[in-house]
């Protein structure tokens, strides 16, 4: 369950309470509110640091689908080269042996 910084009831002085102990009230108070400040504030760090990683994550995918997308390029322009190649080495040979006497 996250913290979601609600805040803590504020409790009454009792009736006759002397004025020390309505300072320590008030004191407490005032410490429960610092503390639950302080909890709503990592909870937000936590937050921004989670969607930082995701950032990263995400563009590490970016990277490695662009990668894949360089590759695939580099495969299709090598297989082009290789039916050209293909291509001449079969004009080639029907040449020589065009040329071969019989």
């Amino acid at each position: 369950a996250e913290y979601m910084g609600a805040a803590a009831p504020r409790v009454p002085v009792p009736p006759g309470a002397s004025e020390a102990e309505a300072a320590r009230i008030a004191h407490l108070q005032q410490r429960i509110q610092e503390v639950e400040l302080q909890a709503s504030i990592r909870q937000v760090q936590a937050r921004l640091l989670e969607i930082k990683i995701r950032q990263v994550e995400l563009m590490m995918l970016v990277q490695q689908a662009n990668q894949v997308v360089d590759l695939r390029d580099r495969e299709v322009a090598l297989l082009d080269k290789k039916r050209l190649l293909e291509e001449r080495i079969a004009e080639l040979q029907l040449q020589i042996a065009a040329a071969e006497p019989t």
